[in-house]
């Protein structure tokens, strides 16, 4: 699945390992692919590639059917980056 536009938002997670998230949430006409991809993933690792770099590898635990997840950073400066990298313009 190609996510070409989204709604991004920098989130502080509590302690721990990531201490910052990228929160994405995608179009309503990309909802149904991204229930469909989580729904055969269920069990399975998912990555998140953003320019050819993959960000995040997450165990998924149930289909994601509201459009919206988590993209998991271990720090301030990651999450900078991969935003900047997301916001440019194309």
């Amino acid at each position: 699945m190609r996510i070409t536009s989204a709604a991004i938002a920098l989130i502080r997670q509590a302690a721990g390992s990531y201490s910052y998230a990228l929160a994405v949430t995608v179009r309503r006409g990309g909802r149904p692919a991204l229930t469909a991809i989580t729904t055969r993933a269920v069990g399975h690792q998912l990555a998140v590639i953003v320019a050819g770099i993959a960000w995040n590898i997450d165990h998924v635990r149930q289909p994601l059917t509201e459009g919206t997840f988590e993209i998991l950073l271990s720090g301030r400066k990651q999450a900078r980056i991969l935003m900047r990298t997301l916001i440019r313009p194309g």
